[in-house]
């Protein structure tokens, strides 16, 4: 039996993630729900290490029914699947601060 792990899950890009999920929704969503859709899945990175490394946004109008089919789809794909690659903030170093006029014929 898998553990639910990282190591476990499917690895899916963000868009082929957000793909299936979407298919879903709109295959479970009433008929007279259509400007509802499945928000959009962000991926995060956290120190700790946490079962998951992506979430979904909020709703952008907010429907409770579509609300709790979202929320469902979200908690069946979070067992599942883990976003393969998203892009690392790079830790920069800080250059010095200079102060003063500065001209290109000096």
């Amino acid at each position: 039996m898998k553990s639910g792990r990282q190591g476990d899950k499917v690895q899916l890009t963000l868009g082929d993630l957000y793909r299936r999920m979407s298919e879903d929704f709109r295959a479970v969503r009433p008929d007279d729900h259509q400007a509802c859709v499945m928000p959009m899945v962000v991926a995060f990175h956290d120190e700790e290490e946490k079962d998951t490394n992506w979430t979904v946004e909020p709703l952008t109008s907010f429907c409770p029914f579509c609300h709790s089919l979202s929320a469902m789809i979200v908690t069946e794909y979070s067992t599942r699947f883990q976003v393969r690659y998203f892009p690392q903030r790079l830790v920069r170093e800080a250059a010095p601060m200079t102060t003063g006029y500065f001209c290109a014929a000096d």
